[in-house]
């Protein structure tokens, strides 16, 4: 076992439990013309969990390395490699077994040209143009974080100034992203703002942005993050998400929520004064399974679909949008349990065993007002 240092965040899984309903309600919702249900307003929650994801995912693996770096002089890029493949590469390639022969047997279309990007871990270039179905497009944000993690520990390791240097990161993508965008405005192609919108290499920095100034303590950064105003201006954007009216500036709606992550991330991980507690049982649990419940409940919609719909005609459309909805999340929890315990932790502990800085959530605070 590694002699490694923890590090401690409390409500981490909270968070991560959070962003995988979101996506999962958001994309039963998509899918509901499956189940003979009228088609209603598209929830954008979804969109704002995969942010999270992106923004927690930045700012935890910044933090790990930083603290690495600390201890040891240097990141170990090898086993930071190392560490990617085991936590993601087993269940991304076994679900994605599992899909080709759902393809094979319920439509060999599916397996066309595009294919082979989800093999090589590049699942976002077929979303960009729209080249995705519903059993495997989700897996067009693993593409993007893998290739994020392609160059951010090279980043870390080596470069001196760091705020500046993903400041200056940020700030491009932004720039760029606005001239993308007035493109798409003049002549109606998506195509070059998608890029960069689906590519949230920048959410990813927002996060380690954070990171970066937790780790140097910067006074000013935390005790903005957790004022008590922050807070009540965090709840009313969280409750605008939630009701679909959280509409400041399309462009940027994702980057500014990005932002939000990480001050929720800080008050929930380490403010004792927090509006917002997500450290409890249920909320770990589930955020320990949350890749697995990312993974599997397109599978799950797709299925349930094939085999219980005509069952569910008989019901009032209320009973079947919550029969729905009840279903779709037990049936996906219980398969992630079960892939968890039999299946990824397997690779877990494996990847522990190579784990210079461990992060496990717990109760301690290492920031206090």
């Amino acid at each position: 076992m590694s002699n490694g240092t923890s590090i401690h965040f409390r409500g981490l899984n909270g968070i991560r439990a959070l962003a995988a309903f979101s996506v999962i309600a958001t994309h039963i919702i998509q899918s509901f013309s499956l189940f003979n249900l009228q088609q209603v307003q598209l929830l954008e929650t979804g969109n704002y969990g995969v942010t999270m994801f992106f923004t927690l995912s930045g700012f935890l693996i910044t933090y790990l390395l930083l603290q690495e770096k600390q201890n040891f002089g240097r990141v170990n890029i090898r086993k930071f490699y190392l560490r990617r493949i085991l936590r993601i590469w087993p269940l991304y390639y076994l679900y994605l077994l599992m899909a080709v022969i759902v393809f094979f047997f319920y439509d060999e279309q599916l397996l066309n040209s595009y294919f082979i990007y989800y093999i090589f871990l590049l699942a976002n270039i077929p979303f960009i143009y729209g080249a995705h179905n519903l059993v495997t497009g989700h897996y067009w944000s693993l593409g993007v974080e893998e290739q994020f993690y392609l160059f951010w520990p090279w980043v870390i390791g080596k470069v001196n100034k760091l705020i500046v240097w993903v400041s200056t990161f940020i700030i491009v993508f932004l720039v760029v992203k606005f001239i993308f965008w007035q493109i798409f405005k003049e002549t109606g192609n998506p195509i070059y703002y998608n890029m960069i919108h689906i590519t949230r290499f920048h959410c990813m920095a927002i996060g380690a942005l954070g990171a970066i100034l937790l780790f140097r303590k910067n006074i000013f950064f935390l005790k903005c993050s957790t004022h008590c105003i922050t807070q009540l201006i965090l709840w009313v954007i969280i409750v605008m998400i939630a009701v679909n009216k959280f509409r400041i500036a399309v462009a940027v709606d994702q980057e500014i929520f990005s932002v939000v992550s990480i001050l929720l991330i800080i008050n929930v991980a380490l403010n004792p004064k927090s509006f917002l507690k997500l450290d409890n049982a249920i909320l770990n649990y589930l955020g320990k399974i949350s890749y697995g419940l990312y993974i599997y409940h397109p599978l799950v919609i797709f299925f349930f679909a094939k085999l219980f719909n005509a069952e569910m005609n008989g019901l009032s459309e209320r009973s079947r949008i919550f029969t729905l909805f009840g279903s779709i999340f037990i049936l996906t929890i219980a398969i992630s349990t079960f892939s968890y315990f039999f299946f990824e932790k397997f690779f877990l502990k494996l990847k522990e065993r190579v784990a210079s800085i461990h992060a496990p959530t717990s109760k301690s605070y290492i920031y206090k007002q």
